[in-house]
């Protein structure tokens, strides 16, 4: 049981490499018909608009949270542990 189990994992790391080595190629694509730093522009334009769009939808959580640390509330909220992993 333990050696298919195992064996079952290997092969899933195994197709998760084969998709990140498809999407680096896909990646060098990009860097050759649009130039490297068009790309890295472009990257690191997207990661701040989604940290940004990110930050807005949570600016309440980050408040809620310094409260837990001080143990006045609960880890929702609202006195129940939460299971919410979105990240603010």
């Amino acid at each position: 049981m333990q050696i298919s189990r195992l064996t079952d994992k290997v092969m899933e790391q195994s197709d998760t490499i084969n998709r990140l080595q498809e999407k680096a190629v896909d990646f060098g694509r990009l860097e050759r018909h649009f130039g490297r730093e068009q790309v890295q522009l472009i990257v690191e334009q997207t990661k701040t608009l989604e940290h940004a769009e990110r930050a807005k939808k949570c600016p309440e959580r980050a408040f809620e949270m310094s409260r837990q640390k001080r143990g006045l509330i609960g880890h929702d909220g609202y006195g129940e542990k939460s299971n919410d992993t979105a990240v603010c």
